[in-house]
């Protein structure tokens, strides 16, 4: 699919549309060419975004359509800059994995809270004293899962391994 960027010439500027209409100039082609911007076709060439990256080659004028086109190069990353990649996919598989275990800690938050307030106030607590170590350790196997042994997994998805939760909080959930 092409996409369209603008391109002076004379100063070898390339300028996006949102660029052009932040300075105030209609999209009109016609009045483009008039302050020497024409019209720069481009095709972001197919790659592997793991192990490749596309720069700039060079913008060429088809003489025949009167457009300038720009041309990419698609160039192997370095041994160092695919380690950086996957060290940055690491840490953003280890985000979404701490978010997903406050999300399950947050969910029993209340029934800690309850049991606590119930037990301050010296009146019989809904849970008992097994199922409230039965959450406790349950919350604390959540806090302790970023790091276990393969962590961070898929982010929190499927194959991480979330400990089981206690039988007594699915009837309450």
């Amino acid at each position: 699919m092409n996409k369209t960027n603008y391109y002076n010439p004379l100063t070898k500027t390339v300028y996006t549309a949102k660029m052009i209409s932040n300075m105030g100039m209609p999209l009109d082609t016609f009045v483009l060419k008039n302050i020497n911007l024409y019209p720069l076709e481009y095709d972001i060439p197919k790659y592997d975004p793991a192990t490749e990256k596309i720069t700039p080659a060079s913008i060429v004028f088809n003489e025949y359509r009167h457009e300038y086109y720009q041309t990419f190069n698609v160039e192997k990353l370095s041994e160092e800059e695919i380690r950086i990649n996957n060290q940055n996919k690491e840490e953003d598989l280890f985000i979404k994995l701490r978010q997903c275990r406050d999300i399950r800690i947050s969910t029993t938050s209340w029934l800690v809270e309850r049991h606590r307030e119930e037990s301050d106030m010296n009146i019989g607590t809904t849970l008992t004293s097994v199922q409230f170590a039965e959450l406790l350790e349950y919350r604390q196997a959540l806090r302790d899962i970023t790091d276990s042994e393969g962590a961070p997994w898929d982010g929190g998805g499927e194959a991480t391994p979330w400990p089981t939760v206690p039988e007594f909080i699915q009837n309450v959930l």
